[in-house]
């Protein structure tokens, strides 16, 4: 279970979904009005 956390650019993947995630859900906030 550890191993998986030794990867930088898991974290970082999951990091990057995380904000890109949030940010269509702001988009789609916005377009509803």
């Amino acid at each position: 279970m550890d191993a998986a956390f030794n990867y930088p650019t898991f974290a970082e993947a999951y990091n990057v979904a995380a904000l890109d995630l949030t940010d269509k859900m702001h988009t789609l906030s916005r377009f509803r009005g």
